[in-house]
C-alpha cells in the first residue's frame, strides 16, 4: 500500500491535539514528512469573540469563523467538529479511504451519539454529521438501546476499582514494564498491605457521603497470580456489599478450585476468563503461556459455580486472519459465556511489539468484525458497551457483548462517564464525576510498583 506524502504546517494556538488525532488516525495511509511536495496549511485562532480556522491543501481553500456564544463548552464542541470533519474529508477524498468512525477519534462514541437531537435517528446524525460508517452508526445505536435498563444518573453511585497489576509472564502486547510477578514478588505483601489501607479510606468515604455503591471491580494484570492468603486480605474487607463484584482472574492456569471457593465465600459474583485466542502458534508467539486444555479446563471448572463470566478475546494478535478469528469467536460461543468482549489489538508504548517497530496494524478486518458481532447477535449475545483506543487494528474498537441481562454494570458506568470511579493501586485512575455541571475530575497513581510505593514511604 503506498501512502499519501504530506508536509503539515500548522500556526495553531487552540485544538492541536484535536487536528493531530486526524492525521494519526489516517496512518498509514498517509506519511508526514518534512519536504512533500503537498503542503496541508492549518491555522486555528481563539480571540474574546469567536474561533476560527483556515484550510489549505492542493485546490481546497476552507474559512470558518464561529461566534462565541454563553454555552462555552457547547461553542468549543461544534468548533472541533467542524475543524475536524473537514480535514477528514478532505484526507478521505484524497486517499479514498473511508474511517469507520469518520472523524470520531474519542475513546468514547456513544457519549457523542447521546447528542443527537432525535435518539431515534442516531444512525442519520452520525453518518451526516461526523462520517461514520452506517455498519458503526447502528451498532452505537444498538448499543445505546441496550443500556437503557442500566444506565443512571444518581450522583451518589459510585464504583471501586481495585488495580493488582501483576501477571505470571508479560505478554507482548501488554505496556506495563514491572509486573511479572517474578520481578516483584518481593514488593506484593507491602502492595496488599497498602490496597487494604485504602480500602478502610474509601469505605469512610462511603459512610460519610452515603454513597451507593454500585459495583466492585478488581482487575490487573492478573489478579489471579498473587497468593490466596493475600487475595483473601483484599476481598474480604469488601465481601459484604450486595452488588456485583468483579473478580479479572484473567489466566486460564491461574484458576484452581481453591480460588474459586474463596471467591464465591467472599460474595464475588462475577469474574472473566481471558482466552485473548483459541490459536496455539498465537499463545506462544505473545508470550502467554497458557494452553488450550487449559483454557477448557478453567471454564469447566467455573461452571460449577454460580459465576457470572466474561471471556476476553483480541483481534490482530500475531496478524490473525479471518479463520483463525472466526474459530476463536465459535470456540467461546460454544463455550457459552455470559460476557464476550471483543477487543482490537491496540499497539500501546512500551509493550514488546511497540518496541519491534509495530505502530497499527491494518489488514482490513471492518466489514468482517460487523459479520463476527452479527454472528455473536444470532447467537444470543447482544452489544452492550463500547470504547475505542489509540493505534487500534484497523481503527476499530473494542465492544462488550452480553446475554440478556448478563450487562456488567461497571462497564456501562464507567465507559458512559455518568458514575464517579474510586480507584486504587498502582496504574488505577479514579474519576470523579459531577452530573451537575457535566464535568470530570481525575486522580491517577504511577504504574511502576516501585514509584507507587514510594508514595506511601514503603521503599
Amino acid at each position: 500500500m503506498k501512502s499519501l506524502q504530506l508536509s503539515l504546517k500548522c500556526i495553531l494556538l487552540p485544538f492541536l491535539n484535536d487536528v493531530l488525532e486526524i492525521f494519526k488516525a489516517y496512518k498509514p495511509y498517509i506519511e508526514i514528512v518534512e519536504d512533500a511536495s503537498d503542503i496541508f496549511f492549518i491555522e486555528t485562532y481563539e480571540n474574546s469573540s469567536s474561533y476560527g480556522y483556515k484550510l489549505i491543501f492542493k485546490t481546497y481553500n476552507d474559512i470558518f469563523n464561529l461566534k462565541k456564544s454563553t454555552d462555552i463548552l457547547d461553542d468549543k464542541r461544534k468548533f472541533k467538529k467542524k475543524l475536524k470533519t473537514t480535514i477528514y474529508n478532505i484526507l478521505k477524498n484524497e486517499t479514498k479511504i473511508e474511517l469507520p468512525y469518520g472523524s470520531l477519534t474519542g475513546v468514547r462514541p456513544t457519549i457523542v451519539a447521546k447528542r443527537a437531537s432525535d435518539l431515534n435517528n442516531i444512525n442519520f446524525y452520525l453518518t451526516t454529521e461526523y462520517g461514520v460508517s452506517s455498519h458503526r452508526a447502528k451498532l452505537l445505536e444498538e448499543i445505546i438501546i441496550n443500556q437503557k435498563n442500566i444506565y443512571e444518573l444518581n450522583q451518589k453511585n459510585i464504583c471501586l476499582y481495585i488495580n493488582i497489576p501483576f501477571c505470571p509472564s508479560r505478554c507482548s502486547y501488554c505496556s506495563f514494564l514491572s509486573n511479572e510477578i517474578s520481578k516483584v514478588r518481593q514488593f506484593i505483601d507491602i502492595y496488599v498491605d497498602i490496597l487494604e489501607k485504602q480500602i478502610d479510606e474509601f469505605l469512610e468515604i462511603y459512610v460519610k457521603n452515603k454513597l451507593i455503591l454500585k459495583s466492585i471491580y478488581i482487575g490487573g494484570g492478573t489478579p489471579s497470580c498473587i497468593d490466596l492468603n493475600l487475595i483473601e486480605k483484599i476481598i474480604s474487607k469488601i465481601s459484604g456489599f450486595n452488588c456485583e463484584f468483579t473478580f479479572e482472574a484473567g489466566r486460564a492456569e491461574t484458576i484452581k478450585t481453591e480460588l474459586l471457593d474463596l471467591l464465591e465465600k467472599n460474595n464475588v459474583n462475577r469474574i472473566s476468563i481471558n482466552p485473548q485466542t483459541f490459536s496455539k502458534e498465537t499463545l506462544l508467539k505473545i508470550n502467554r503461556n497458557t494452553s488450550i486444555e487449559q483454557i477448557y479446563e478453567a471454564f469447566n471448572l467455573a461452571k460449577k459455580y454460580n459465576f457470572s463470566i466474561n471471556s476476553d478475546l483480541i483481534i490482530g494478535l500475531n496478524y490473525e486472519r479471518e479463520n483463525e478469528i472466526f474459530n476463536s469467536i465459535k470456540e467461546l460461543v460454544k463455550i457459552s459465556p455470559d460476557n464476550i468482549t471483543i477487543h482490537s489489538l491496540s499497539i500501546k508504548k512500551g509493550s514488546t511489539i511497540a518496541n519491534k517497530g509495530q505502530e497499527k496494524a491494518i489488514i482490513g478486518l471492518g466489514d468482517f468484525m460487523i459479520d463476527c458481532y452479527n454472528y455473536l447477535k444470532l447467537n444470543n449475545y447482544f452489544p452492550y458497551y463500547l470504547y475505542r483506543q489509540k493505534n487500534t487494528l484497523d481503527n476499530l474498537e473494542n465492544i462488550g457483548f452480553s446475554k440478556k441481562g448478563k450487562e456488567c454494570i461497571y462497564n456501562v458506568l464507567n465507559m458512559e462517564d455518568i458514575c464517579s470511579i474510586y480507584a486504587i493501586g498502582a496504574g488505577a485512575i479514579s474519576k470523579f464525576v459531577n452530573l451537575e455541571n457535566n464535568s470530570i475530575e481525575r486522580k491517577s497513581y504511577p504504574k511502576d510498583i516501585k514509584q507507587f510505593l514510594k508514595l506511601f514511604d514503603k521503599i
